[in-house]
């Protein structure tokens, strides 16, 4: 997503949903929240004003067309890397933690009797 263009685009759609609706849309939410920008995008498809059907395409087209071109690319940088290298660093486990092993008293069914 060319973070830079999206942010202008989505920029432009609050000012049009703000003077078309009334209510204006969260720019920061707009840009990380997969689920929130398909809905605005919905809304800028779904009106009657053609200045917001054509900003939701140029905003598809801005957010898929840096996707495109990164995937062609290999920078050496992906989110994914980043994400693990971060939580790992933080000591976030990778793997689920094993179960602890049975003690030889639960082995041998002594459980509960003194000697």
């Amino acid at each position: 997503m060319n973070t830079r263009l999206c942010l202008t685009i989505a920029g432009r759609i609050d000012a049009a949903l703000q003077r078309e609706l009334g209510e204006g849309i969260d720019l920061a939410r707009m840009l990380s929240d997969p689920l929130y920008r398909r809905d605005v995008l919905l809304v800028c498809d779904a009106h009657e004003a053609p200045e917001l059907v054509a900003m939701a395409r140029e905003f598809r087209v801005a957010s898929t067309a840096a996707e495109a071109e990164m995937a062609g690319t290999d920078s050496g940088f992906s989110p994914s890397r980043f994400f693990n290298s971060l939580f790992g660093a933080l000591g976030m486990p990778n793997d689920p933690p094993e179960p602890p092993a049975p003690s030889k008293d639960r082995q041998r069914g002594t459980i509960g009797r003194r000697k």
